[in-house]
């Protein structure tokens, strides 16, 4: 016997008669199986988006504090509210995600955790979905942050005419001479923090992660 082939039986005779010996191949078709991830996917947090509440891009990153489910692993979609309002002006804008797990000294972003470049070019969505799975990107500690990075390039700056200043006082005693201010797309939508959820890192050089009180509008799909 042999695997692969059907039995065969021969008398002692016959294989004096002839050395060669031919077994019939034994050929079976299984059923189609199929292989998947028992994980559903999940939505973890929401926007809450807060009501005239609104902030103006100077650039750098914002970034919001996540807790991974303990039956979910990995990053699929990074969903960002956009505000589209507030600034008559262009949206098209390309900006950067970054994920950071937590410095355990600030309770603040740490070090990234996807040291890939995942890169979004936008026109006009007010909510922008982005796919990260095929970056496999895996969370095995708690908690961690999503950022949205700035990308401080001709194509995403624009230009607001302000005329006050800030500062204490009426409004009447904060008028100044007109003046354009540099500011840069995109515009997340913000809302109030709780705890340690929203952190700022201001575009200078040589700047650190500090906390803030307003939080960008993400929300993530894990699987």
């Amino acid at each position: 016997m042999a695997v692969g082939y059907l039995p065969l039986k021969l008398a002692v005779s016959d294989l004096i008669a002839s050395s060669e010996v031919y077994l019939q191949e034994d050929i079976k078709t299984l059923k189609e199986v199929n292989i998947s991830d028992k994980r559903k996917e999940l939505m973890v947090r929401s926007y809450n988006i807060g009501t005239h509440l609104y902030f103006r891009n100077n650039g750098g990153q914002l970034a919001k504090r996540f807790e991974m489910p303990a039956t979910h692993q990995y990053l699929k979609e990074i969903w960002i509210n956009r505000n589209l309002t507030n600034f008559p002006f262009s949206t098209e804008t390309r900006f950067r995600i970054n994920i950071y797990n937590e410095n355990p000294e600030t309770k603040g972003p740490g070090e990234r955790i996807c040291l890939d470049t995942i890169e979004v070019h936008d026109l006009n969505n007010s909510e922008i979905r982005v796919d990260v799975s095929k970056y496999n990107i895996s969370i095995t500690s708690n908690p961690f942050f999503v950022g949205i990075e700035t990308i401080p390039i001709p194509y995403n700056e624009r230009y607001y005419i302000s005329r006050y200043t800030i500062g204490a006082g009426s409004i009447e005693e904060r008028k100044s001479p007109e003046y354009y201010e540099i500011m840069y797309q995109p515009f997340v939508s913000i809302g109030r923090p709780k705890d340690n959820e929203g952190w700022s890192l201001p575009l200078v050089p040589g700047s650190k992660w500090i906390k803030v009180n307003i939080v960008p509008a993400i929300k993530i799909v894990v699987n």
